[in-house]
């Protein structure tokens, strides 16, 4: 997840209650040393799957759907309404 979408908040980081087995104090992960980051576009062209008209709007709906703060996070109605969806 966050060689696709980046760190987490540190906010987010402060609320959850397993952090510290996971996370360093700078909210580094503490068993992985080397991220490999790739963009949700480069991933969705490497499998060939999707015309390259399709790939920003896919991108951008499988973003929203991982987005990793609760609070944050579309409900399935509001993905449902995503434009990449609207063809469905």
């Amino acid at each position: 997840m966050i060689e696709l979408l980046g760190g987490f908040s540190p906010k987010f980081l402060a609320d959850c209650r397993s952090r510290t087995e996971y996370f360093d104090e700078k909210g580094e992960l503490l068993r992985v040393k080397k991220l490999f980051p790739r963009t949700i576009e480069e991933c969705i062209t490497h499998y060939g799957r999707l015309e390259d008209k399709d790939i920003t709007l896919a991108a951008a709906f499988i973003r929203r759907c991982l987005t990793i703060d609760p609070s944050l996070r579309p409900s399935a109605s509001e993905l449902f309404q995503d434009e990449w969806l609207s063809d469905v």
